[in-house]
């Protein structure tokens, strides 16, 4: 990849983080997370490749008892040529119905129960549970200071049927493959 285009993808992944300013770290747990955490899964969806040529909204499900206003603003917008719609997720059925499927921070047994349930079925799992990727999660949220960062799963992509950009892995802290951890993807 050129140095143009790793920078391009930086920009796109991380100027929230930097729109964001030095609000971020006094309000990391206020509205500005909410927006930088959407633009992470907005981006997440247009690095991801699905198995299937499916038509129809990109959907982002999410387990919190409603999305918030930030994740909301991505609804309408386009990755891939497709819209994005944002749902709120009530069950395991209507979680399968997702191509990304936004995980609260939660129980590992709950994640365990998710995980199976979720087993072959393209749907891109995004979490902000300590240790996600490495439990079985597609792509973990971890908070580094004052900074949000990811680590990936390769596995658990591969066995849902996902492909990840190259150009997100780079990205990533930490890539989870056959076990292991890599912090050079």
């Amino acid at each position: 990849m050129s140095a143009v285009g790793r920078t391009a993808l930086l920009l796109l992944l991380w100027l929230p983080l930097v729109l964001a300013g030095p609000e971020w770290a006094a309000a990391a747990s206020g509205h500005d997370q909410q927006r930088v955490q959407a633009a992470f899964l907005y981006n997440f969806l247009k690095f991801c490749i699905w198995p299937e040529a499916a038509e129809g909204p990109l959907v982002i499900g999410t387990f919190r008892e409603a999305p918030d206003a930030a994740l909301c603003a991505v609804a309408g917008k386009t990755a891939g040529g497709r819209p994005v719609a944002v749902r709120r997720v009530d069950s395991l059925a209507e979680a399968r119905a997702c191509q990304l499927l936004f995980v609260p921070d939660g129980s590992r047994e709950r994640l365990e129960g998710l995980f199976a349930g979720l087993a072959g079925r393209p749907v891109l799992t995004v979490g902000e549970t300590e240790d996600f990727a490495r439990l079985g999660g597609i792509i973990g949220l971890v908070r580094s200071g004052d900074r949000l960062r990811f680590e990936v799963n390769l596995d658990a992509a591969r066995d849902a049927g996902l492909e990840l950009s190259s150009q997100l892995l780079k990205l990533a802290s930490i890539v989870w493959q056959k076990g292991r951890a890599s912090d050079e993807p």
